[in-house]
């Protein structure tokens, strides 16, 4: 149910709304991905957990006017729909929603 290309936005943050592209593929278990910034720099996901068939965990490092910043994603799938929400080292929780792809 995860696997697939998502849009996802995340609300309230300090720059406003930041939209990510979450690429995920699970395999026996095994989730992996990719997040990329709407300026097209990709990272790899780390410390992806898949909870149960539609709720996944994980951390990555993005790239901010700021500089680096470590997130931490909790989303909950639905269909063609995910929700959940986004920390930002010491700032968030913040809101994020998205939508797959096609």
């Amino acid at each position: 149910m995860v696997n697939g290309i998502w849009d996802l936005s995340v609300m309230g943050t300090p720059m406003g709304k930041v939209d990510f592209m979450l690429k995920l593929t699970s395999t026996d278990d095994v989730l992996t991905g990719t997040l990329t910034g709407s300026g097209g720099k990709s990272t790899e996901i780390k410390n992806a957990t898949l909870l149960d068939e539609n709720k996944v965990r994980f951390s990555a490092v993005v790239n901010t006017p700021n500089g680096s910043t470590g997130i931490t994603v909790n989303l909950t799938f639905t269909d063609d729909q995910a929700i959940g929400q986004v920390s930002a080292g010491m700032h968030g929780p913040f809101d994020a929603r998205g939508t797959k792809r096609g």
